[in-house]
């Protein structure tokens, strides 16, 4: 005699993992962490190896310097991850989509704006 049962039962708790749920989550976490990588790589180069300094001049250079590129790679940054993030809210609510894109414009603006400016700006 087996001791083991042959129906096992299934509860409502298991889920099949379908390609939207994959590719949404793919939308909310690549950008995300692609925002840490990108924001310790830059500021690597930025002040401790000096690469974008040394050659654009501080804030205080006339023309093109380091701070704006630091504001350009940081707004470009933030704009690319959005839209990335809209896109996995499709499907909900538009009040709901709604309310999770301001979150997530304060999550950009609080976790990634404000320290990405003050850690590479060059005054």
């Amino acid at each position: 005699m087996n001791a083991e049962p042959t129906n096992l039962l299934v509860g409502p708790v298991e889920r099949t993992v379908s390609l939207g749920r994959v590719s949404r989550l793919l939308l909310v976490a690549v950008p995300l962490f692609g925002l840490v990588g990108v924001g310790f790589a830059y500021t690597d180069l930025n002040i401790n190896q000096r690469m974008f300094l040394d050659h654009l001049g501080c804030g205080c250079a006339d023309g093109f310097n380091t701070n704006h590129l630091t504001m350009t790679l940081g707004f470009t940054c933030a704009g690319l991850a959005l839209p990335a993030w809209w896109l996995a809210a499709s499907g909900q609510p538009w009040k709901l989509r709604l309310t999770l894109t301001a979150a997530e414009v304060l999550a950009l603006l609080l976790g990634f704006i404000v320290p990405f400016f003050r850690h590479n700006f060059w005054l």
